[in-house]
């Protein structure tokens, strides 16, 4: 994948691919962050994120039905949005439009409900596994209608019967843009139930099931990114991932120090490491990240008053060591703004270092 200042573009062997969509599958990651850890509290977006991009992953038809979806929903909420502005109903382009939307929707649940039986199937044992003591999660799939049970016909009817609500409010208000998963632990909703140590346990075991059930798929491991994420692992659930990636897995490590960890993993690793400070560092302004630049996402911008530690007082902004941030700070009107545009509190930030090193 190379990406330009005006898009991308994707090879496969050298070859262009006609379609970004066609390069999807060919080259499968299981990327575990710290952000993953949130999992089980998060968003159910998220949640739908995951099950889409792991499905999509290994098979070409589901990420067909997917945009399909995506844009009989878009072409549906625009109409209810125009009727509501015109009071000009077309009872025809609805029937069409829905009747579309509905065949992608049948299609992605089922797809969505296999492989959570899959992955809850596997990350069950795991979990036991990790955690050593009696106790047992599920996860299910949730969504709006009985997916083994239900029919088109019937979800046209209840469709229709919605259709006051949808007119109502300019929108599709039930679809499978709004699924969920049920994860409990001993019954329970783990949400609410389940500790901090338990929910990542949680994550963990739904990693490595995800492992297990791309290899059962297409016969290969993928490879496995783990992203600063075993600072946030105890001893026991550090070495019960190494053990996992000991066999057969590639896998690539970043953490700010391997001090402690003696697994054997970690001994016969290739290591590379970073030393020095960022000397000059520079704002890409772009989506592309050059060689020698090294993008850093997530800092949220908050309206307050600049400090030395993270704000300049005026115009650019850089935090203490000169590292310039995303767009220029006006300190008496406590604004962000990016080429003019300003940038709302709660922003996530985007730096892109270029670096010089100093040993």
């Amino acid at each position: 994948m190379i990406l330009f200042e005006d898009g991308k573009q994707a090879k496969v062997n050298g070859s262009k691919c006609a379609k970004t969509s066609e390069f999807v599958g060919y080259f499968n990651v299981v990327v575990f962050t710290p952000d993953d850890l949130f999992f089980v509290k998060g968003s159910p977006k998220n949640r739908r994120r995951f099950m889409d991009i792991e499905l999509a992953k290994i098979s070409p038809a589901y990420l067909s039905y997917l945009n399909a979806y995506q844009h009989y929903l878009k072409e549906r909420n625009q109409y209810f949005k125009k009727v509501n502005f015109t009071q000009k109903k077309d009872d025809v382009y609805l029937s069409i439009i829905t009747d579309q939307m509905l065949d992608a929707t049948l299609q992605i649940a089922s797809r969505r409900q296999s492989f959570i039986q899959q992955i809850n199937a596997r990350a069950k044992k795991i979990y036991q596994k990790i955690a050593g003591v009696d106790e047992e999660i599920d996860i299910s799939y949730r969504t709006f209608f009985d997916v083994d049970n239900t029919t088109k016909e019937e979800l046209i009817e209840y469709y229709k019967k919605q259709e006051d609500r949808d007119y109502k409010f300019a929108i599709t208000n039930q679809g499978i843009h709004k699924d969920d998963l049920n994860i409990l632990i001993n019954g329970k909703d783990a949400a609410q139930f389940a500790s901090q140590g338990q929910q990542r346990t949680i994550v963990l075991a739904l990693k490595i099931a995800l492992l297990q059930y791309i290899y059962h798929e297409i016969g290969e491991y993928p490879v496995l990114l783990l992203d600063d994420v075993l600072s946030e692992l105890d001893v026991s659930r550090q070495n019960l991932l190494l053990d996992l990636v000991s066999h057969d897995i590639q896998t690539f490590i970043t953490t700010t120090s391997i001090e402690g960890i003696e697994h054997e993993v970690i001994k016969k690793a290739t290591k590379i490491e970073i030393k020095g400070r960022c000397e000059s560092c520079k704002f890409d302004g772009v989506t592309k990240v050059a060689s020698k630049k090294i993008r850093i996402t997530g800092l949220p911008f908050r309206h307050e008053p600049p400090t030395t530690s993270l704000w300049s007082k005026d115009g650019d902004v850089t935090n203490e060591d000169g590292y310039a941030l995303f767009g220029k700070w006006s300190g008496g009107s406590q604004k962000l703004t990016y080429n003019g545009v300003n940038i709302p509190a709660g922003t996530k930030m985007s730096l892109a270092y270029k670096i010089r090193m100093r040993s």
